[in-house]
């Protein structure tokens, strides 16, 4: 039988149905395991120097491909102006002729 409330459904066990002991142990077990890798991650300074210096190149590369975009938009700009110049220049040519 589940009952629902709002987003979110909760399952009832009838009788006296209780779950099983290892059941039971598994989120604790889980948590400690999270918990375990957690601290050798973050307390091996190898591992720390190893992420931050992924991190760097991840960031440089990032900037990298940031300058290459800023720079094809500035070419673009450049020659959005130039057309809007020539076409400014043909048209007061052609009004005024």
């Amino acid at each position: 039988m589940a009952l629902e409330i709002g987003p979110f459904v909760v399952l009832a066990i009838a009788g006296s149905q209780t779950l099983p002991s290892s059941s039971r142990q598994d989120p604790a077990t889980t948590i400690q395991k999270h918990w375990k890798g957690h601290q050798a991650r973050n307390s091996d300074s190898k591992i720390r120097e190893l992420k931050d210096e992924v991190r760097s190149l991840r960031t440089e590369e990032h900037i990298k491909h940031l300058t290459k975009e800023l720079q094809q938009a500035k070419q673009a700009l450049d020659q959005e102006r130039k057309l809007r110049r020539y076409t400014t220049v043909v048209i007061i040519s052609i009004i005024y002729d």
